[in-house]
Protein backbone atom coordinates (compact mmCIF):
# COMPACT_ATOMS: atom_id res chain seq x y z
CA UNK A 1 0.00 0.00 0.00
CA UNK A 2 2.76 2.46 0.99
CA UNK A 3 4.73 1.69 -2.16
CA UNK A 4 1.60 2.34 -4.22
CA UNK A 5 1.10 5.71 -2.49
CA UNK A 6 4.73 6.60 -3.12
CA UNK A 7 4.37 5.77 -6.79
CA UNK A 8 1.40 8.11 -6.98
CA UNK A 9 2.86 10.96 -4.86
CA UNK A 10 6.42 11.05 -6.21
CA UNK A 11 5.44 12.22 -9.71
CA UNK A 12 3.15 14.80 -8.13
CA UNK A 13 5.93 16.13 -5.89
CA UNK A 14 8.34 16.12 -8.83
CA UNK A 15 5.84 18.07 -10.94
CA UNK A 16 5.31 20.57 -8.13
CA UNK A 17 9.08 20.98 -7.70
CA UNK A 18 9.59 21.56 -11.43
CA UNK A 19 6.65 23.97 -11.54
CA UNK A 20 8.02 25.90 -8.56
CA UNK A 21 11.43 26.17 -10.22
CA UNK A 22 9.86 27.35 -13.47
CA UNK A 23 7.74 29.90 -11.62
CA UNK A 24 10.76 31.19 -9.69
CA UNK A 25 12.79 31.45 -12.91
CA UNK A 26 9.92 33.24 -14.64
CA UNK A 27 9.56 35.75 -11.81
CA UNK A 28 13.31 36.41 -11.89
CA UNK A 29 13.22 36.84 -15.69
CA UNK A 30 10.30 39.26 -15.54
CA UNK A 31 11.88 41.33 -12.75
CA UNK A 32 14.94 41.77 -14.97
CA UNK A 33 13.03 42.49 -18.18
CA UNK A 34 9.97 44.54 -17.24
CA UNK A 35 10.25 48.36 -17.40
CA UNK A 36 11.01 50.20 -14.16
CA UNK A 37 8.56 52.95 -15.12
CA UNK A 38 5.51 53.05 -17.38
CA UNK A 39 3.63 55.87 -19.06
CA UNK A 40 0.12 55.51 -20.45
CA UNK A 41 -2.53 57.64 -22.13
CA UNK A 42 -6.03 56.14 -21.77
CA UNK A 43 -5.69 52.69 -20.28
CA UNK A 44 -2.68 50.80 -19.03
CA UNK A 45 -3.67 47.48 -20.56
CA UNK A 46 -1.59 44.32 -20.63
CA UNK A 47 2.16 44.15 -21.13
CA UNK A 48 3.30 41.34 -23.41
CA UNK A 49 6.78 40.05 -22.64
CA UNK A 50 6.86 37.36 -25.31
CA UNK A 51 6.35 34.66 -22.66
CA UNK A 52 3.69 35.97 -20.29
CA UNK A 53 0.99 38.59 -20.27
CA UNK A 54 1.55 40.85 -17.28
CA UNK A 55 -0.74 43.46 -15.74
CA UNK A 56 0.29 46.44 -13.61
CA UNK A 57 -2.18 47.03 -10.78
CA UNK A 58 -2.14 50.20 -8.70
CA UNK A 59 -0.78 49.84 -5.17
CA UNK A 60 -0.52 53.43 -3.90
CA UNK A 61 -0.14 56.99 -5.14
CA UNK A 62 3.19 58.80 -5.33
CA UNK A 63 3.26 61.58 -2.77
CA UNK A 64 4.76 64.43 -4.76
CA UNK A 65 3.99 68.04 -3.93
CA UNK A 66 1.57 69.70 -6.33
CA UNK A 67 0.09 66.46 -7.72
CA UNK A 68 -3.57 65.69 -7.26
CA UNK A 69 -3.98 62.63 -5.06
CA UNK A 70 -7.71 61.92 -5.13
CA UNK A 71 -8.92 58.65 -6.62
CA UNK A 72 -10.14 60.12 -9.93
CA UNK A 73 -7.25 62.44 -10.76
CA UNK A 74 -4.11 60.62 -9.68
CA UNK A 75 -1.61 61.04 -12.52
CA UNK A 76 1.27 59.13 -10.95
CA UNK A 77 1.25 56.03 -8.78
CA UNK A 78 3.10 52.85 -7.84
CA UNK A 79 1.90 49.57 -9.29
CA UNK A 80 2.55 45.87 -8.82
CA UNK A 81 3.33 43.65 -11.78
CA UNK A 82 1.26 40.46 -11.71
CA UNK A 83 1.39 37.38 -13.94
CA UNK A 84 -2.15 36.54 -15.11
CA UNK A 85 -3.33 39.23 -12.69
CA UNK A 86 -2.52 36.96 -9.73
CA UNK A 87 1.19 36.31 -9.06
CA UNK A 88 3.16 39.46 -8.05
CA UNK A 89 6.61 39.83 -9.65
CA UNK A 90 7.74 43.37 -8.81
CA UNK A 91 6.84 47.05 -8.57
CA UNK A 92 6.88 49.85 -11.13
CA UNK A 93 6.07 53.54 -11.27
CA UNK A 94 3.17 54.56 -13.52
CA UNK A 95 2.62 58.04 -14.99
CA UNK A 96 -0.34 59.18 -17.06
CA UNK A 97 0.68 61.36 -20.02
CA UNK A 98 -1.37 63.19 -22.67
CA UNK A 99 -1.61 61.53 -26.07
CA UNK A 100 0.60 63.28 -28.61
CA UNK A 101 0.26 63.17 -32.38
CA UNK A 102 3.14 63.58 -34.83
CA UNK A 103 3.46 63.73 -38.61
CA UNK A 104 4.97 60.40 -39.69
CA UNK A 105 7.44 60.94 -42.56
CA UNK A 106 9.57 58.04 -43.87
CA UNK A 107 11.32 60.33 -46.35
CA UNK A 108 15.07 60.37 -47.11
CA UNK A 109 17.21 63.26 -45.90
CA UNK A 110 20.82 64.31 -45.98
CA UNK A 111 22.85 65.16 -42.88
CA UNK A 112 25.80 67.54 -42.81
CA UNK A 113 27.63 67.72 -39.48
CA UNK A 114 30.43 70.03 -38.45
CA UNK A 115 32.03 68.71 -35.30
CA UNK A 116 32.45 70.68 -32.08
CA UNK A 117 36.23 70.44 -32.32
CA UNK A 118 38.15 67.67 -34.06
CA UNK A 119 37.93 63.98 -33.16
CA UNK A 120 41.12 61.93 -32.88
CA UNK A 121 40.69 58.87 -35.11
CA UNK A 122 44.25 57.57 -35.25
CA UNK A 123 47.88 58.00 -34.23
CA UNK A 124 50.96 58.33 -36.44
CA UNK A 125 54.66 58.51 -35.76
CA UNK A 126 56.80 61.53 -36.65
CA UNK A 127 60.17 60.73 -38.28
CA UNK A 128 62.53 62.88 -36.21
CA UNK A 129 66.34 63.03 -36.13
CA UNK A 130 66.13 60.80 -33.05
CA UNK A 131 63.90 58.18 -34.65
CA UNK A 132 60.15 57.72 -34.92
CA UNK A 133 58.15 59.33 -32.11
CA UNK A 134 54.46 60.04 -31.42
CA UNK A 135 54.12 63.27 -29.39
CA UNK A 136 50.34 62.92 -29.02
CA UNK A 137 50.63 59.43 -27.54
CA UNK A 138 53.47 60.53 -25.23
CA UNK A 139 51.31 63.25 -23.64
CA UNK A 140 48.30 60.95 -23.12
CA UNK A 141 46.02 61.79 -26.05
CA UNK A 142 43.84 58.81 -27.05
CA UNK A 143 41.79 57.78 -30.06
CA UNK A 144 38.25 59.05 -29.53
CA UNK A 145 39.31 62.25 -27.76
CA UNK A 146 37.78 65.47 -29.10
CA UNK A 147 40.20 68.42 -29.24
CA UNK A 148 38.47 71.75 -28.66
CA UNK A 149 41.23 74.31 -28.06
CA UNK A 150 44.96 74.71 -28.65
CA UNK A 151 46.69 77.44 -26.59
CA UNK A 152 43.24 78.85 -25.83
CA UNK A 153 42.20 79.08 -29.49
CA UNK A 154 39.10 77.19 -30.64
CA UNK A 155 39.85 74.53 -33.27
CA UNK A 156 37.24 73.43 -35.80
CA UNK A 157 39.19 71.73 -38.55
CA UNK A 158 42.14 69.49 -39.35
CA UNK A 159 43.78 72.37 -41.22
CA UNK A 160 43.59 74.68 -38.21
CA UNK A 161 45.17 72.06 -35.93
CA UNK A 162 47.95 71.28 -38.42
CA UNK A 163 48.74 74.97 -38.88
CA UNK A 164 49.05 75.56 -35.12
CA UNK A 165 51.49 72.64 -34.84
CA UNK A 166 53.54 73.70 -37.87
CA UNK A 167 53.93 77.27 -36.58
CA UNK A 168 54.80 76.41 -32.98
CA UNK A 169 58.61 76.55 -33.52
CA UNK A 170 58.97 73.49 -31.29
CA UNK A 171 57.30 75.09 -28.27
CA UNK A 172 54.79 73.18 -26.17
CA UNK A 173 51.10 73.33 -27.07
CA UNK A 174 48.40 73.37 -24.41
CA UNK A 175 45.51 71.22 -25.68
CA UNK A 176 42.03 71.24 -24.17
CA UNK A 177 40.06 68.09 -24.99
CA UNK A 178 37.10 66.04 -23.87
CA UNK A 179 37.02 62.31 -23.18
CA UNK A 180 33.89 60.42 -22.12
CA UNK A 181 32.14 63.74 -21.41
CA UNK A 182 35.01 64.93 -19.17
CA UNK A 183 37.18 67.93 -20.03
CA UNK A 184 40.94 67.80 -19.50
CA UNK A 185 44.09 69.62 -20.52
CA UNK A 186 47.33 68.07 -21.77
CA UNK A 187 50.64 69.54 -22.90
CA UNK A 188 52.19 68.20 -26.08
CA UNK A 189 55.65 68.87 -27.51
CA UNK A 190 55.50 68.83 -31.34
CA UNK A 191 58.40 67.10 -33.11
CA UNK A 192 60.11 68.19 -36.31
CA UNK A 193 59.56 65.82 -39.24
CA UNK A 194 62.72 65.46 -41.33
CA UNK A 195 60.77 64.39 -44.42
CA UNK A 196 57.88 66.87 -44.28
CA UNK A 197 60.13 69.64 -42.84
CA UNK A 198 57.58 70.91 -40.31
CA UNK A 199 56.45 70.31 -36.74
CA UNK A 200 53.78 67.65 -36.14
CA UNK A 201 52.06 66.10 -33.15
CA UNK A 202 51.28 62.70 -34.73
CA UNK A 203 47.51 62.32 -34.90
CA UNK A 204 44.78 61.82 -37.48
CA UNK A 205 41.58 63.77 -36.86
CA UNK A 206 38.14 64.15 -38.41
CA UNK A 207 36.23 67.40 -38.39
CA UNK A 208 32.97 66.79 -40.29
CA UNK A 209 30.62 64.09 -41.53
CA UNK A 210 27.77 63.62 -44.02
CA UNK A 211 25.35 60.86 -44.90
CA UNK A 212 21.86 59.71 -45.90
CA UNK A 213 19.12 58.60 -43.51
CA UNK A 214 15.34 58.53 -43.09
CA UNK A 215 13.19 61.05 -41.24
CA UNK A 216 10.93 59.48 -38.63
CA UNK A 217 8.51 62.23 -37.65
CA UNK A 218 7.81 65.94 -37.38
CA UNK A 219 6.41 67.10 -34.04
CA UNK A 220 4.31 70.17 -34.86
CA UNK A 221 3.89 71.03 -31.16
CA UNK A 222 7.64 71.59 -30.78
CA UNK A 223 8.68 72.21 -34.39
CA UNK A 224 11.25 69.42 -34.14
CA UNK A 225 12.26 66.93 -36.85
CA UNK A 226 13.48 63.51 -35.67
CA UNK A 227 15.23 60.85 -37.70
CA UNK A 228 17.80 58.10 -38.10
CA UNK A 229 16.94 56.18 -34.89
CA UNK A 230 20.60 56.05 -33.83
CA UNK A 231 23.47 58.48 -33.50
CA UNK A 232 26.01 59.39 -36.18
CA UNK A 233 29.29 57.88 -35.05
CA UNK A 234 32.83 58.14 -36.32
CA UNK A 235 33.60 55.12 -38.50
CA UNK A 236 36.97 54.59 -36.79
CA UNK A 237 36.18 55.21 -33.12
CA UNK A 238 32.46 54.22 -33.17
CA UNK A 239 31.79 57.19 -30.88
CA UNK A 240 29.05 59.80 -31.29
CA UNK A 241 30.33 62.84 -33.19
CA UNK A 242 29.77 66.00 -31.10
CA UNK A 243 28.32 68.80 -33.22
CA UNK A 244 29.11 72.50 -33.42
CA UNK A 245 26.57 73.01 -36.18
CA UNK A 246 24.76 70.90 -38.72
CA UNK A 247 22.18 70.94 -41.44
CA UNK A 248 19.31 68.70 -42.52
CA UNK A 249 18.62 68.77 -46.27
CA UNK A 250 16.19 66.97 -48.54
CA UNK A 251 17.49 64.01 -50.51
CA UNK A 252 16.49 61.59 -53.27
CA UNK A 253 17.32 57.87 -53.43
CA UNK A 254 18.86 57.13 -56.84
CA UNK A 255 19.95 53.49 -56.40
CA UNK A 256 20.40 50.75 -53.83
CA UNK A 257 22.55 47.73 -53.07
CA UNK A 258 20.76 44.66 -51.74
CA UNK A 259 21.66 43.24 -48.35
CA UNK A 260 23.10 39.75 -48.22
CA UNK A 261 24.23 37.79 -45.14
CA UNK A 262 27.53 39.26 -43.94
CA UNK A 263 27.25 42.40 -46.09
CA UNK A 264 24.44 44.89 -45.38
CA UNK A 265 23.32 46.81 -48.45
CA UNK A 266 23.02 50.55 -48.81
CA UNK A 267 20.76 53.23 -50.25
CA UNK A 268 22.55 55.71 -52.49
CA UNK A 269 21.15 59.21 -52.61
CA UNK A 270 21.91 62.74 -53.63
CA UNK A 271 21.41 65.88 -51.60
CA UNK A 272 19.28 68.75 -52.85
CA UNK A 273 19.76 72.42 -52.04
CA UNK A 274 16.55 72.49 -49.97
CA UNK A 275 17.34 73.09 -46.31
CA UNK A 276 14.89 71.21 -44.08
CA UNK A 277 16.25 72.49 -40.79
CA UNK A 278 19.20 73.03 -38.52
CA UNK A 279 20.64 70.09 -36.61
CA UNK A 280 20.34 70.49 -32.84
CA UNK A 281 21.36 67.13 -31.44
CA UNK A 282 23.24 64.02 -32.51
CA UNK A 283 22.48 61.40 -29.85
CA UNK A 284 22.23 57.65 -29.30
CA UNK A 285 18.51 57.84 -30.09
CA UNK A 286 18.87 59.68 -33.41
CA UNK A 287 19.32 63.16 -34.84
CA UNK A 288 17.01 66.08 -34.05
CA UNK A 289 16.67 69.50 -35.62
CA UNK A 290 14.46 72.54 -35.95
CA UNK A 291 12.26 72.44 -39.04
CA UNK A 292 12.50 75.37 -41.47
CA UNK A 293 8.83 74.97 -42.38
CA UNK A 294 5.74 73.05 -41.28
CA UNK A 295 5.55 69.43 -42.45
CA UNK A 296 1.89 68.74 -43.24
CA UNK A 297 1.08 65.17 -44.31
CA UNK A 298 -1.96 62.90 -44.25
CA UNK A 299 -0.05 60.64 -41.87
CA UNK A 300 -0.81 62.05 -38.43
CA UNK A 301 -0.43 59.28 -35.83
CA UNK A 302 -0.41 59.16 -32.03
CA UNK A 303 2.82 57.95 -30.44
CA UNK A 304 2.42 54.63 -28.65
CA UNK A 305 3.76 54.01 -25.19
CA UNK A 306 6.22 51.13 -25.11
CA UNK A 307 3.94 48.71 -23.26
CA UNK A 308 1.30 49.10 -26.01
CA UNK A 309 3.63 47.40 -28.50
CA UNK A 310 2.75 43.80 -29.26
CA UNK A 311 4.65 40.95 -30.85
CA UNK A 312 3.06 40.59 -34.27
CA UNK A 313 2.36 42.29 -37.59
CA UNK A 314 3.21 45.93 -38.28
CA UNK A 315 3.96 48.30 -41.18
CA UNK A 316 7.14 50.21 -41.97
CA UNK A 317 7.16 53.42 -44.03
CA UNK A 318 10.35 53.89 -46.01
CA UNK A 319 11.76 55.22 -49.28
CA UNK A 320 13.99 52.94 -51.34
CA UNK A 321 13.71 54.80 -54.64
CA UNK A 322 12.95 58.42 -55.46
CA UNK A 323 11.68 60.63 -52.65
CA UNK A 324 8.18 59.28 -51.92
CA UNK A 325 7.79 56.74 -49.09
CA UNK A 326 5.78 53.51 -49.37
CA UNK A 327 4.24 51.16 -46.83
CA UNK A 328 5.70 47.67 -46.43
CA UNK A 329 4.82 44.76 -44.16
CA UNK A 330 7.07 43.89 -41.23
CA UNK A 331 6.81 42.03 -37.95
CA UNK A 332 7.75 42.82 -34.36
CA UNK A 333 9.51 39.67 -33.14
CA UNK A 334 10.38 40.77 -29.61
CA UNK A 335 10.09 43.82 -27.33
CA UNK A 336 12.91 44.55 -24.89
CA UNK A 337 11.62 46.58 -21.93
CA UNK A 338 14.74 46.37 -19.78
CA UNK A 339 17.82 48.55 -20.25
CA UNK A 340 19.73 47.46 -23.35
CA UNK A 341 22.09 49.13 -25.73
CA UNK A 342 20.67 52.32 -27.21
CA UNK A 343 18.34 51.91 -30.21
CA UNK A 344 17.86 48.17 -29.58
CA UNK A 345 14.37 48.22 -28.06
CA UNK A 346 12.61 45.88 -30.48
CA UNK A 347 13.59 43.06 -32.81
CA UNK A 348 11.92 43.58 -36.18
CA UNK A 349 11.86 41.54 -39.39
CA UNK A 350 10.90 42.53 -42.93
CA UNK A 351 8.16 40.30 -44.33
CA UNK A 352 7.04 42.24 -47.41
CA UNK A 353 7.96 40.38 -50.64
CA UNK A 354 8.31 43.60 -52.64
CA UNK A 355 10.74 45.18 -50.17
CA UNK A 356 12.70 41.93 -49.84
CA UNK A 357 13.01 41.79 -53.62
CA UNK A 358 14.23 45.39 -53.79
CA UNK A 359 16.61 45.51 -50.83
CA UNK A 360 17.02 42.02 -49.40
CA UNK A 361 15.72 43.35 -46.08
CA UNK A 362 17.10 46.25 -44.06
CA UNK A 363 19.84 48.32 -45.68
CA UNK A 364 21.92 51.28 -44.58
CA UNK A 365 19.95 54.46 -45.19
CA UNK A 366 16.66 52.95 -43.97
CA UNK A 367 17.54 53.87 -40.39
CA UNK A 368 14.80 56.10 -39.02
CA UNK A 369 12.01 54.50 -41.08
CA UNK A 370 8.86 54.75 -38.91
CA UNK A 371 6.97 51.63 -37.81
CA UNK A 372 3.18 51.67 -37.30
CA UNK A 373 1.16 49.12 -35.36
CA UNK A 374 -2.54 49.26 -34.44
CA UNK A 375 -2.85 52.82 -35.71
CA UNK A 376 0.05 54.20 -33.65
CA UNK A 377 3.71 55.09 -34.24
CA UNK A 378 5.63 52.55 -32.17
CA UNK A 379 9.23 53.06 -33.30
CA UNK A 380 11.82 53.44 -36.03
CA UNK A 381 14.27 51.09 -37.72
CA UNK A 382 17.75 51.55 -36.23
CA UNK A 383 20.12 48.67 -37.03
CA UNK A 384 20.38 45.66 -39.32
CA UNK A 385 21.52 42.17 -38.31
CA UNK A 386 24.63 41.87 -40.47
CA UNK A 387 24.37 38.08 -40.83
CA UNK A 388 20.57 38.06 -41.20
CA UNK A 389 19.64 41.27 -43.05
CA UNK A 390 15.90 40.55 -43.13
CA UNK A 391 16.00 41.35 -39.41
CA UNK A 392 17.18 44.24 -37.29
CA UNK A 393 16.59 46.40 -34.24
CA UNK A 394 14.22 49.34 -33.77
CA UNK A 395 13.99 52.12 -31.21
CA UNK A 396 10.87 53.09 -29.23
CA UNK A 397 9.05 56.10 -30.72
CA UNK A 398 8.13 57.12 -27.18
CA UNK A 399 11.81 57.64 -26.36
CA UNK A 400 12.44 59.60 -29.58
CA UNK A 401 9.47 61.87 -28.78
CA UNK A 402 10.81 62.51 -25.28
CA UNK A 403 14.18 63.57 -26.73
CA UNK A 404 12.48 65.87 -29.26
CA UNK A 405 10.46 67.54 -26.49
CA UNK A 406 13.63 68.06 -24.44
CA UNK A 407 15.34 69.53 -27.53
CA UNK A 408 12.52 72.04 -27.86
CA UNK A 409 12.74 72.99 -24.17
CA UNK A 410 16.49 73.46 -24.40
CA UNK A 411 16.11 75.64 -27.48
CA UNK A 412 13.53 77.84 -25.76
CA UNK A 413 15.73 78.13 -22.68
CA UNK A 414 18.76 79.13 -24.78
CA UNK A 415 16.65 81.71 -26.68
CA UNK A 416 15.47 83.31 -23.42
Amino acid sequence: MRSKVKRVLLPIFALLAVSSCLLFASCWYLQKNLPQSISYTDSLGVIETGIYKVTAERVDSVSNAGKTQNAQNITEYNAMYKIFGIIPVGKTQVVKVPERYVQVLGTPFGIKIYADGVMVVGMSEVDTENGNLCPAKECGIKVGDVIHKVNGKQVYSNKELAKLAENCQGENLCIELSRNEKTMTVTVTPRYSVTEKCYKIGIWVRDSSAGIGTLTFYDSASGILAGLGHGITDSSTKKIIPIAKGELVSAEIISSEKSVPGDPGELHGRFSLKNLGNLLLNSDSGVYGTAKSVFATDRSYPVATKQEIKVGEAMVLTTVDGSEPKWYKCRIDKVYFSAREESMDMAVSISDPELLEKTGGIVQGMSGSPIIQNGKLIGAVAHVFVNEPTKGYAIFAEDMLEVSINCSKTQLKDAS
